[in-house]
């Protein structure tokens, strides 16, 4: 389990950091970087990741089950970025602002869900419909489809 939960962290880190990089970072700069500074700024997220999540597992107190936890941080991505990518894939209209739409209703769909579940909480049957605590991501991925519909037309 131990062995599981490194190297799901690692994965999650090694990500977010990347995507950060990759898809706000360099867009915003509009130039891309030389290869030695391009390597140096994505290990540097990485490293930023890591001391967010820290400081995070310091300030927040675990309440819930550990892989529960990790199904809704991946919702919070998982929420918008299935409508970037099929949405990018394969509709010609689809945009950077249509991307942004999704990747942030997806986010804060996820959020209040999870806030408004810790505020109020019902038993996860009634929210999920199977008790599993599963149903985060797709919830969130059907909310970011009309956001990036609307954006990009």
């Amino acid at each position: 389990m131990l062995a599981a939960a490194i190297t799901c962290h690692n994965t999650y880190m090694h990500s977010w950091g990347s995507i950060f990089i990759q898809d706000v970072v360099l867009p915003i700069r509009q130039k891309p970087f030389a290869p030695k500074d391009h390597l140096r700024y994505l290990k540097l997220s990485i490293l930023a990741v890591g001391i967010i999540i820290f400081i995070l597992s310091i300030i927040f107190q675990q309440t819930e089950k550990v892989f529960l936890f990790l199904n809704i941080s991946g919702a919070i991505f998982v929420g918008g970025s299935g409508a970037v990518i099929i949405g990018g894939l394969y509709w010609r209209k689809g945009t950077t602002p249509a991307a942004w739409a999704a990747m942030i209703t997806g986010a804060l769909t996820a959020s209040l869900n999870i806030l408004l579940n810790q505020l109020f909480p019902i038993s996860r049957s009634t929210v999920n419909g199977a008790g599993s605590g599963h149903g985060y991501g797709i919830h969130r991925l059907s909310d970011s489809f009309p956001a990036y519909t609307q954006e990009s037309l």
